[in-house]
């Protein structure tokens, strides 16, 4: 966002120096010099958004486009100042709309969002202006925002509790109107990036490697004990949540010995002495002895090196 100009000298670092001394410092002492002009840079600039309006930041970019299906963007990161202690607060903002015919260029979105955050604010009062303006100036079926931000005016003074968060959203047209569309925001608001790497890890994918282990060609363990030189690997399609019950036989899991003992137990129940280890993980359970990935908690029971 452009600096402002200014067209007369700046009181303001007249002001600073008065308030430190007032403070009981020295403004005159070495380290305290330049700081009345650098706090006068920093409030102008953390302040610039006095006079931008969303419709000259927008400047003509929404497009005639046949696409009815939400936009959204989310984690825009965002920092203002309180407006009644002047400290900080910063956080994300997420900002979806319904188009009716028209979209705005993506990068229009953030601006907005940052135009309105270069001001003395509220959180109430962002989260209705960004939402307010979004609606105005591209008039779309529905609009929906939600802030979510920390406010050092509450973690460095008064009750200084670190570390709590607040929420706030609004929503306009059909996002108000429409369970079903104010819900489908808020879940890809909340999707966790966690759940498509959970998924990863239950197809077998071995993150950097760039491979799946069924690509492998097979089992690398000896597989002594078991008469066998070599166990087979083999991945199958498995639905999500289709696990087996404890005691039966699962070909169609990430791992699959050639062994007529194998079989599947769930991970609390004590684990026999010739069963090879498991390296067990938030996202996926490992045979280390064919290095298979078995599916979502449940592990290989049988005979192994």
């Amino acid at each position: 966002m452009a600096k402002p100009k200014l067209t007369q000298r700046d009181p303001i670092p007249d002001l600073i120096e008065s308030l430190l001394a007032d403070l009981g410092e020295d403004p005159s002492r070495q380290g305290l010099k330049a700081t009345p002009s650098r706090v006068s840079r920093a409030l102008r600039e953390l302040t610039d958004g006095y006079g931008v309006s969303a419709a000259d930041i927008i400047a003509g970019a929404v497009f005639d486009q046949d696409y009815d299906e939400m936009v959204l963007v989310k984690d825009i990161p965002f920092y203002s100042l309180c407006e009644h202690h002047m400290l900080p607060f910063f956080g994300s903002c997420h900002v979806g709309y319904l188009p009716k015919g028209k979209v705005v260029g993506l990068s229009k979105i953030p601006r907005i969002v940052g135009a309105f955050a270069h001001r003395l604010q509220l959180q109430e009062r962002l989260t209705k202006e960004i939402a307010e303006a979004l609606n105005e100036a591209v008039a779309p079926k529905g609009v929906g925002v939600v802030v979510e931000a920390r406010h050092l005016c509450m973690e460095m003074r008064g009750v200084q509790k670190p570390g709590g968060q607040l929420i706030t959203s609004c929503m306009l047209g059909t996002f108000r109107k429409d369970a079903r569309t104010r819900a489908e925001f808020l879940d890809l608001i909340r999707r966790p990036y966690a759940l498509k790497q959970r998924r990863l890890a239950a197809w077998g994918w071995r993150g950097r490697r760039g491979s799946y282990l069924a690509r492998r060609g097979g089992c690398r363990a000896a597989g002594e004990g078991t008469g066998r030189s070599r166990h087979q690997h083999q991945r199958q399609p498995q639905k999500r949540g289709d696990l087996p019950p404890a005691g039966v036989t699962a070909p169609q899991t990430g791992c699959e010995h050639q062994d007529d003992s194998a079989d599947w137990e769930r991970p609390n129940q004590d684990e026999p002495k010739d069963h090879h280890p498991v390296l067990a993980s938030r996202t996926r359970r490992e045979c280390s002895a064919c290095r298979g990935t078995l599916l979502l908690g449940w592990r290989c029971g049988g005979a192994g090196a």
